[in-house]
């Protein structure tokens, strides 16, 4: 969005979107890709956040650095929706030869898979989503492939969590899915793109799964 690349010149952005009228942003991933080529999508891990869009390598501070431009956000009343990866992480990630059991023996998308019946890894991918939520009050999540990885009744237990330390988050999946108060809406059901052709129709793809599958 800027030259420089980085959240704190992209705040100027953000009066051009008000402008506009826009009232929500879905923001793109900002975990640190490692020696991915990808865009966020594959990463090391939702603990990281990319230095050079904060500017600093400390994880701690860099995640203060993303709370700050959510903050600037929230002054132009403008909500922000961070990407959320729940498949798994990058080949070479430092979690992959740190925590062997977190994983599946099988490789997705460009990097190695969670293993999401993991109580421990469950339990960490918990708190670094809340750690996350508290430290930049985001006001969701967009969560990347969902249901189809972590699946909705993670996505459930994640939101009561949540829910009973007073934050209550949007949450959006990308694929069809039936919500089941796991997710407040689908990117599939409003997107005319899919070449399935009943994501082409206005009306929300939860009902034709409700109603067909």
């Amino acid at each position: 969005a800027t030259e420089e690349g980085t959240l704190k010149s992209a705040v100027k952005v953000l009066d051009h979107y008000a402008e506009m009228g826009v009232n929500t942003l879905w923001i793109c991933p900002v975990y640190e890709p490692g020696k991915s080529d990808g865009n966020g999508y594959c990463n090391i891990g939702p603990h990281s956040v990319d230095p050079k869009i904060t500017g600093t390598s400390d994880y701690a501070e860099g995640w203060k650095e993303v709370g700050r431009f959510v903050e600037e956000a929230h002054k132009r009343n403008i909500r922000i929706l961070l990407d959320v990866i729940t498949w798994g992480t990058a080949y070479g990630a430092p979690m992959y030869s740190q925590h062997p059991a977190w994983y599946r023996d099988k490789e997705v998308w460009g990097g190695n898979a969670f293993d999401w019946k993991n109580d421990e890894f469950k339990e960490w991918y918990y708190a670094q989503l809340e750690n996350i939520a508290v430290m930049t009050n985001c006001d969701g999540f967009r969560l990347d492939c969902e249901p189809w990885y972590a699946g909705a009744d993670v996505i459930k237990d994640f939101r009561s969590r949540l829910s009973a330390k007073g934050r209550k988050l949007f949450m959006m999946a990308e694929d069809r899915n039936f919500r089941d108060n796991a997710y407040d809406c689908e990117q599939a059901g409003v997107n005319p793109t899919s070449i399935e052709n009943y994501y082409k129709s206005e009306t929300p793809i939860y009902y034709f799964l409700n109603q067909f599958d």
